[in-house]
């Protein structure tokens, strides 16, 4: 099961880094498969907008 840590803070009052939760869930018993940060692979994306479209000059 996947939970986002922002929606488990909705519901619960969390101060902790994510090791830290990640650190007492495990000593409760429960198994952390894997943490990952979505977007985080997302640096070298960049956004544009078309403000124009004309045809090119020296096109047949």
């Amino acid at each position: 099961m996947q939970i986002s840590l922002n929606w488990l803070k909705d519901y619960v009052g969390l101060d902790v880094t994510v090791e830290e939760l990640s650190h007492r869930l495990t000593m409760l018993g429960l198994e952390i498969e894997k943490i990952t940060e979505p977007g985080a692979d997302l640096s070298q994306i960049f956004i544009g907008k078309i403000l124009d479209i004309a045809p090119h000059p020296d096109a047949d």
